[in-house]
């Protein structure tokens, strides 16, 4: 999916296709508040998965982020659009930025390059847990299993928390690299016996908690908390139109309820992306021909 033109505070993104997109910039992350919710492609984000946020790449597509301060890089699946702030290039997945060495620091230099496409259906958590690469790269793959839903249609319902992306993944992405086997070194490595790992691991669970208390106010998360009622709908294909719609921006809280003993689905928002505005959210719903949308905060 490369997506239509779209703006956001003012701004015009255009989504394409860039084999040769290669820039350095700032990365933020992004967690537990959207957790479990669309993406901006349908699929179901999950801060434990190896993602990431791009204003204008394909969804999905496969990204090499390197953190510039300890030369750790990784193979993120990009799913999700953001962050709209003028100096960050993307937003990763809370796992992510663990991995690359940032999760206490919030936003770090990075480099992106574009890798290729990636592949609607499969598990490709195991080649980008082990794409992980640099110095004490072997000591933050974790063992445990991490849960990725994906959509192969925008009207497919979602699939059960035991869906995974599997073999077609593999073969795409084995086929990105001149010699796949060395793909799986770091996470068949012992991490925790190499001292110079655990060096590592010290050094950055020490001192940063500045660093994080910076980035917590900087990214002004209570500015962007809201409470919007984008109403019910019976029509589950409506529902998920509009619930995407919003996932451009926003998490979007979708809730079971009846109309007149009927089941439906309930929307609403409750936190806006980085950048994005409540104006944005207004946009949306104008575009849409939604005139019942409210602010409850």
């Amino acid at each position: 999916m490369v997506g239509k033109p779209y703006q956001v505070a003012g701004r015009w993104y255009t989504p394409r296709v860039d084999p040769n997109y290669d820039r350095t910039g700032k990365a933020s992350w992004y967690g537990s508040a959207f957790h479990g919710r669309l993406t901006a492609n349908g699929e179901i984000f999950d801060q434990n998965a190896i993602t990431a946020a791009h204003p204008t790449l394909p969804l999905p597509s496969y990204v090499r982020v390197t953190n510039l301060q300890n030369h750790r890089s990784l193979l993120v699946r990009v799913n999700d659009r953001g962050p709209f702030v003028a100096d960050r290039i993307i937003d990763l997945s809370r796992r992510s930025a663990d991995m690359l060495g940032f999760g206490k620091k919030g936003v770090v230099d990075v480099r992106v390059k574009y890798v290729g496409p990636a592949p609607l259906e499969g598990d490709d958590t195991r080649v980008l847990l082990a794409s992980l690469d640099g110095p004490g790269a072997t000591a933050y793959p974790s063992p445990s299993p991490v849960t990725t839903v994906a959509y192969s249609t925008p009207t497919e319902a979602p699939a059960t928390s035991g869906s995974r992306r599997s073999e077609p993944a593999m073969k795409t992405l084995t086929t990105l690299f001149t010699n796949p086997l060395d793909l799986f070194a770091y996470a068949n490595a012992t991490g925790p016996d190499n001292p110079v790992n655990a060096a590592f691991a010290a050094t950055e669970n020490m001192a940063v908690n500045a660093d994080l208390l910076a980035w917590q106010q900087e990214t002004d998360v209570d500015a962007r908390k809201i409470d919007v009622d984008l109403g019910s709908y019976a029509n589950p294909v409506k529902a998920e139109s509009i619930a995407r719609a919003f996932a451009l921006i926003a998490a979007v809280d979708e809730k079971p309820v009846e109309i007149v003993g009927k089941k439906a689905t309930s929307l609403g928002l409750s936190m806006l992306k980085p950048g994005a505005t409540r104006a944005d959210v207004l946009g949306i719903a104008k575009g849409l021909g939604l005139e019942d949308v409210a602010f409850r905060d």
